[in-house]
């Protein structure tokens, strides 16, 4: 969940004047990168090899300085995630957590939302009938405007993502003292407001109804850790923990694919499929008696 302009990738080269960036300052910026564990490096590369192509087709510059410069090969990190029995210690521990960070872990943990749809979520997104909730916008801060505004879901593929029952009566719990809250606001209440000044009805909200800010989710997820004494994982390691649970569980990887929102189920099968293959080889231990 990372926003490439967010980088520190225009701070890097912002006084320097085209025709003096070489070969030498794309590669140190490269590595230095790679060493501090930045990520999209790859795109960073090519991002840089575009505006200097497009630099030398206005003759700005003569020489492209990423020529002959490889892009950088993504490194594969195995994602961390809770197991079936360290999710179960999650679920109690979050008993004595504050209830609207409670919830906002379960809907990672639980559904796979990513934290950008977990803040999109409004009150008109959740079907208590039915136990769903319908995922189609996330929310998102502008740093250039200063404000939050909604925007559709990653591959712009609406789904409808199932909760059990029991976590739907905790969460329309939840909402019921919501509604109480913002009654007793009146006035006070700020919440965030469409192009038209309409209210937008988001639910994981501040007190006073303004947006959670996206840092904050993690900021709260880091110290319930090391409140708690978890098993450190980041928050986005929440719905790998979601992922992987379905894949032991034996779960379709379609069914997988639609509850994460990914683009395609190729995206999944080669994010979990190791998962999978793990479960394979630990079918044959009930063969080990018998022989």
């Amino acid at each position: 969940e990372y926003n490439l302009f967010e980088t520190n990738l225009y701070d890097y080269f912002a006084k320097m004047k085209l025709k003096d960036i070489k070969r030498f300052h794309v590669v140190e910026y490269l590595s230095k990168e790679r060493k501090k564990k930045a990520p999209l490096i790859p795109e960073r590369y090519l991002v840089l090899k575009s505006i200097f192509s497009k630099a030398v087709d206005w003759e700005v510059i003569k020489n492209n300085p990423t020529s002959n410069i490889p892009v950088p090969k993504r490194e594969v990190k195995k994602a961390g995630f809770y197991t079936e029995e360290e999710l179960q210690h999650l679920f109690k521990v979050l008993d004595d957590v504050y209830p609207k960070h409670r919830i906002i872990i379960k809907l990672a943990a639980i559904g796979g939302l990513r934290r950008a749809e977990i803040l999109g979520i409004r009150e008109e997104s959740i079907n208590y009938e039915d136990n769903y909730i319908y995922v189609d916008k996330q929310l998102r801060y502008s740093k250039t405007e200063k404000k939050f505004y909604l925007a559709p879901v990653k591959n712009k593929t609406p789904r409808y993502v199932y909760f059990p029952e029991t976590f739907m009566k905790e969460l329309r719990e939840y909402h019921l003292q919501f509604r109480k809250q913002r009654m007793q606001m009146g006035n006070l209440w700020t919440p965030l407001k469409d192009e038209n000044g309409k209210p937008i009805n988001l639910l994981l909200v501040k007190e006073n109804g303004f947006p959670t800010h996206l840092n904050t989710v993690g900021n709260e997820w880091r110290k319930i850790i090391k409140r708690h004494k978890l098993k450190e994982i980041t928050f986005h390691e929440l719905r790998h923990s979601c992922a992987s649970l379905m894949v032991k569980k034996g779960i379709n990887f379609k069914v997988i694919q639609e509850r994460l929102g990914h683009a395609n189920v190729g995206i999944t099968i080669d994010r979990y499929s190791h998962l999978e293959e793990e479960l394979h080889k630990d079918s044959t231990d009930a063969f080990s008696d018998i022989l």
